[in-house]
C-alpha cells in the first residue's frame, strides 16, 4: 500500500459536533422527535394557500355568527396554520430545488415543516454533511425566517467559532440557498472521518505507557513504604549497604528493588515508543462492494500535533480505496479480530475497535 502525508491544515482535527451527527440510526433515539425520518422529496406538494387565506369577508363572517371571543380565537388559529403552511411550502419547495440541484443523490432527514433542521447525507456515510431548513436560527432570535445552510465548510467569522452560527449562511432566496448548500455541502473525506474518530483511539495507545507508569509507582510504593519507620527494613539494608555494600539481608527488600529496576526500565522504553496505526472505515459502495478506506497514522497520540496523517493513493497519487481482493492480508486478519470484539475494546498488539464499522490496527512491527 502507497501513502502520501496530509498537511495538517486539511485535516480538520475541530470537532465542531453538531454538523456531524452520526448515521441515521443514531438519530432515532429518544431524544428526537418520534415525526422525523427520511422524506421522499421528489413526492412532496406544497399546499394551496387560497382556502386558509384569511380575508377581511371572512374575519367580518366570524364576528357576525359567532360570539367576540370564539371570533377573536378563530382567527388566531386560522392565521396561524395558514402561516405554518405558507412556511412549509418554503421548506418543501427548498427541498425540491436541493434534491433535483443533487440529482436525488442526496437524503434528507428530518421533517419537511417550519424551524426544523433536515440533515443532508449518504447511505454510506459515517457523518451527516450539514443541515438545511427555513426558519430563524441567530444567536438574537430576531423572528425573522430565512433559507438556511449549516455545514462545516462554512465559517462566519460575525459569530464566536464556539457557535452554532459559525457555520450557518442565511439567505432571503432559495436560489442562492441552493447555490451556496451546492458548494459547502459535500461528504467527509476519510481523512476528516479519521480526525473525527482518532480520540478514543489514540487514548487507547496512549494507556499502554500510562499502565507502565502506574506499574512503576506502585513497585517504588512497595519498596519504599516503610521508608519514614524507624530500623524499618530499608533503613537496615541501607545501612548494612554502607557498612560492607554486599549481600541484602532482606529477601523482600531484594526482590523490591529488582521489580523497581523492571519496572523503570519497561516505563522509560515505552515512553520512547511510537506506534503508527492503520484507521480503517468498512462500508459498502454504490455498486453493494464490500470497500475499506485505509488511512496510515504515524505517531498516534492525544497531542494530534505530534500525529502524522497519510492517506493511500495509487501510483499517480490518487485517493484509492480497497476490497476483499486488494486489501493487504495481514491487515484483513487484524480486523478480522477486532470484528469479533465489542466496540470501545482495545487488543494488545492488534489494535482498537472505534465503532461498527471503523477499526484501528497497529501496523506490523510496531507492536
Amino acid at each position: 500500500m502507497n501513502f502520501r502525508p496530509v498537511p495538517s491544515a486539511d485535516v480538520g482535527y475541530e470537532l465542531v459536533g453538531e454538523h456531524s451527527p452520526k448515521l441515521v440510526e443514531d438519530w432515532t433515539a429518544p431524544k428526537y422527535p418520534t415525526d422525523l425520518g427520511v422524506i421522499d422529496v421528489p413526492n412532496l406538494q406544497e399546499v394551496s394557500l387560497g382556502e386558509m387565506e384569511v380575508s377581511e369577508q371572512w374575519k367580518q363572517e366570524q364576528y357576525e355568527t359567532l360570539d367576540s371571543w370564539d371570533a377573536k380565537r378563530a382567527i388566531r388559529r386560522r392565521e396561524q396554520a395558514f402561516e405554518t403552511a405558507r412556511v412549509n411550502n418554503r421548506v418543501v419547495r427548498y427541498l425540491k430545488e436541493l434534491n433535483d440541484y443533487f440529482r436525488g443523490a442526496y437524503l434528507f432527514y428530518g421533517k419537511a415543516a417550519k424551524a426544523t433542521k433536515i440533515h443532508v447525507y449518504r447511505k454510506q456515510d459515517l457523518y451527516a454533511m450539514g443541515w438545511v431548513g427555513y426558519g430563524d436560527w441567530t444567536v438574537s432570535d430576531t423572528g425573522v425566517r430565512k433559507f438556511t445552510v449549516y455545514s462545516r465548510r462554512i465559517k462566519n467569522n460575525k459569530c464566536a467559532s464556539n457557535k452554532m452560527q459559525y457555520h450557518v449562511a442565511r439567505y432571503s432566496t432559495v436560489k442562492l440557498a441552493v447555490k451556496r448548500a451546492s458548494a459547502t455541502i459535500v461528504p467527509y473525506t476519510e481523512v476528516e472521518n479519521v480526525a473525527q474518530n482518532v480520540r478514543a483511539a489514540s487514548r487507547k495507545v496512549d494507556g499502554i505507557s500510562t499502565n507502565a507508569e502506574s506499574a512503576l509507582c506502585s513497585r517504588r510504593d512497595s519498596l519504599t513504604r516503610n521508608l519514614y519507620r524507624d530500623n524499618s527494613a530499608l533503613h537496615q539494608e541501607l545501612y548494612r549497604l554502607l557498612d560492607t555494600g554486599h549481600k541484602f539481608m532482606s529477601v523482600e527488600v531484594e526482590h523490591d528493588i529488582k521489580n523497581l529496576r523492571a519496572a523503570q526500565k519497561e516505563a522509560e522504553e515505552l515512553r520512547q515508543k511510537k506506534y503508527n496505526m492503520y484507521c480503517v472505515r468498512v462500508f459498502q459502495d454504490r455498486h453493494g462492494v464490500q470497500t475499506y478506506s485505509v488511512i496510515r497514522i504515524d505517531n498516534i497520540s492525544p497531542n494530534f500535533h505530534r500525529m502524522s496523517i497519510h492517506e493511500s493513493v495509487d501510483e499517480y497519487q490518487r485517493p484509492i480505496v480497497f476490497t476483499n481482493d486488494t486489501l493487504d492480508d495481514e491487515l484483513q486478519g487484524s480486523l478480522a479480530v477486532l470484528s469479533m470484539v465489542d466496540i470501545g475494546d482495545h487488543v494488545e498488539g492488534v489494535g482498537y475497535r472505534d465503532s461498527e464499522d471503523m477499526y484501528f490496527a497497529y501496523c506490523k512491527g510496531d507492536t
